[in-house]
């Protein structure tokens, strides 16, 4: 480090020239002494040894860019500060595998670094913070260590306001509330404080582990106090732009044994935050994303499930929880997987839903909007696979009842499928959304879960529709052929907007596909019935009946078992399954393609029937993203007189939805 021993006329320019020049401090004692003479330039204490205490405060004075690394010839060395250490408040290197016989992972899955530098707190006072980088600290970097035993929260990135933040620090390829060492008292969770990371309040940028070339090398292992009823493992709030890249987090070093907190990662306060290729295990919840968080990303991460892609490591509560515990900060345009290759997600194991969304608040002016998953692996869960629920309204208590802000799942009404490919007929009604266009994507299982509507274990395929002005489709999904051993389908419907805006449905009912000469759906080796289009017309406001029994013949000798429309009908209309009569008075005009099924001993069959409804009547939608007027009104649950005010509010946010989608 330059020094200064010049006339003071010269002494300002000598020490602009110092503060730009980059110095290495070396700690080469483990005790807890401070710097003999900070601003010297050397890290020195009153024994002329270098500690961390030292080195930190040698580097805060001179503003860097620094170096702290470590020279104890690659022994295995503990650090235990008496005190708090100083806070980083210069841009710092702190660097433990330059310690001699430090090694970052090489592994694809889990981590074999050795890390021979350990920080622990178990001698702080109260509550225990290890390293803390505030403003000034920006694009630090933290390496190579083992930080245990710090009660409140092992490394913390913490900004102040927007004129005062702590950017782009990264944190990788560390050992954060365990020393990798698997001892009875790592195990049991003794090693790890409330949080093992905290970036917080600013510090935007901040960086677990990497996404590059150095993934595997960058990759951190974090692990929260599991005795902490709110312990989490990495907490993010009052964010921008956090980065989570391909950590293990509430693990062991395999990657495939659960440790620690009750929660994997908070995502609190979060804009454009990533979590990408993460392996995440917790006693209660994976990722739980809360108040004004908007537009998070999760993709290629395995929630609940070990890092070789089966062993469980999921908790009790969900894996991804989209909520606010506070009114009226509701998380939206949360991004769960995605449409390219390895950007869904594995969530599986968990004794609630893969993924939550819920609007828990009567008084809340916002109500969910935007949050979509697409291409994910869902499989083993407790509850419904995708839960859409409205605790506020009591709305969403059941998969066939989501609340009335939520996209309605597709119904299908048969399935079948050969070597060559899968074919499933469905309907898709959502009259708040005329004339848009869904992905519906389709998953294979093994089997249904207990509830009958999904999971979706294995992503078969995808295919785009247009849906009428009514917001109705109806029609035959072309799809791969079933992987070998599953043989049920399920689906979802993702609403495609302008500007990327997508919105997600939970899962369909879950359906046994038909193979061509029998086996899984169907009853025998014989042939389903014959099912062919139909139409009709109805003029709103008068009585209608139609036989669909009309459209249907019985193929050798077959008694039909049961007819089905299996869709949200018009409004007015009724479906009777046994003997196919189609009844009621339609309200709303509009064109509505539906699924006729019918079913005999040999298996389902299905074809599109198409009502139009003619007249004038329903509420029109001047305005519509892709279509004339003449959208359905939304169905909504009879209230009390005390209710009526809310249901104003209720259809006053749905109409503001509409038009974020349109914009």
């Amino acid at each position: 480090m330059t020094r200064c021993p010049l006339p003071a006329a010269l002494l300002l320019a000598c020490l602009f020239s110092a503060a730009a020049h980059a110095a290495t401090f070396t700690v080469n004692s483990s005790a807890d002494d401070g710097d003999a003479n900070p601003g010297d330039g050397l890290c020195a204490t009153a024994a002329a040894t270098c500690t961390l205490r030292a080195a930190i405060q040698e580097a805060n004075h001179w503003g860097g860019p620094d170096t702290i690394q470590f020279g104890f010839g690659g022994a295995p060395t503990t650090i235990a500060p008496a005190t708090v250490l100083p806070n980083i408040t210069s841009q710092v290197t702190i660097d433990g595998y330059a310690n001699g016989s430090g090694v970052p992972n090489t592994l694809a899955q889990g981590t074999n670094a050795t890390i021979t530098v350990r920080i622990d707190g178990a001698s702080l006072p109260g509550e225990g913070i290890g390293l803390q980088f505030l403003p000034g600290a920006s694009s630090s970097v933290l390496r190579g260590l083992a930080l245990t035993r710090f009660s409140n929260v092992a490394v913390s990135l913490f900004g102040l306001n927007e004129q005062n933040k702590t950017n782009a620090v990264r944190v990788l390829g560390n050992f954060i509330g365990t020393d990798g060492s698997g001892s009875p008292d790592d195990v049991a969770g003794l090693l790890a404080g409330r949080r093992g990371v905290l970036i917080g309040a600013k510090a935007d940028g901040g960086q677990l582990g990497s996404d590059g070339a150095d993934a595997m090398a960058d990759r951190n292992l974090i692990v929260a106090d599991p005795s902490s009823a709110d312990g989490r493992a990495v907490d993010l709030g009052n964010v921008v732009a956090a980065g989570i890249y391909q950590n293990l987090i509430g693990t062991d070093r395999s990657g495939n044994q659960r440790r620690g907190a009750a929660m994997g990662v908070q995502v609190g306060e979060c804009t454009q935050c990533r979590l990408y290729r993460n392996v995440i295990g917790a006693l209660h919840t994976g990722v739980y994303v809360v108040y004004y968080s908007r537009f998070v990303v999760l993709q290629g991460n395995r929630i609940g499930v070990g890092a070789d892609g089966v062993s469980p490591i999921g908790g009790s509560g969900h894996g991804v929880d989209v909520t606010s515990p506070e009114a009226p900060q509701i998380p939206s345009y949360v991004s769960v997987g995605g449409t390219g290759a390895g950007d869904g997600n594995t969530i599986a194991y968990w004794g609630g839903s893969a993924i939550r969304v819920d609007h828990p608040f009567v008084a809340s002016g916002d109500y969910p909007e935007g949050n979509h998953w697409q291409g994910n692996s869902i499989h083993s869960n407790g509850t419904a696979g995708v839960d859409l629920v409205d605790t506020a309204f009591n709305q969403g208590s059941s998969p066939a009842s989501p609340p009335v802000w939520a996209l309605r799942a597709p119904m299908i009404a048969s399935a079948s499928g050969s070597a060559g490919g899968t074919q499933v007929n469905t309907t898709l009604l959502n009259p708040t959304w005329p004339s848009a266009t869904y992905r519906i994507e389709a998953f294979a299982n093994t089997v249904c879960h207990a509830s009958g509507w999904g999971e979706g274990a294995t992503f078969l395929g995808a295919v785009e529709v247009q849906a009428h002005a009514s917001g109705g489709w109806a029609g035959a999904l072309a799809l791969p052929a079933m992987p070998a051993g599953q043989g049920y389908v399920t689906l979802t419907a993702t609403l495609i907007g302008k500007d990327g805006f997508r919105e997600s449905s939970e899962f369909s009912r879950c359906v046994a596909v038909q193979m061509q000469g029998g086996g899984q759906g169907g009853g025998g080796q014989g042939t389903p019935p014959a099912v062919a289009a139909g139409s009709a017309s109805a003029p709103a406001g008068q009585p209608f009946s139609h036989s669909l029994v009309q459209h249907v013949a019985a193929t050798e000798g077959d008694p039909i078992l049961a007819y089905a429309l299996p869709a949200v009908l018009p409004d007015g209309l009724a479906f009777d399954t046994a003997t196919g009569l189609l009844t009621g008075t339609p309200t709303t005009p509009g064109t509505y393609p539906l699924m006729l099924s019918a079913t005999d001993k040999d298996g389902t069959a299905s074809a599109v029937f198409t009502l139009t409804v003619t007249g004038v009547g329903g509420p029109g939608n001047p305005g519509n993203p892709g279509g004339p007027g003449g959208g359905n009104t939304v169905a909504v649950p009879t209230l009390g007189h005390a209710g009526l005010l809310l249901l104003s509010g209720l259809v006053g946010a749905l109409g503001w939805r509409r038009k974020r989608y349109q914009n």
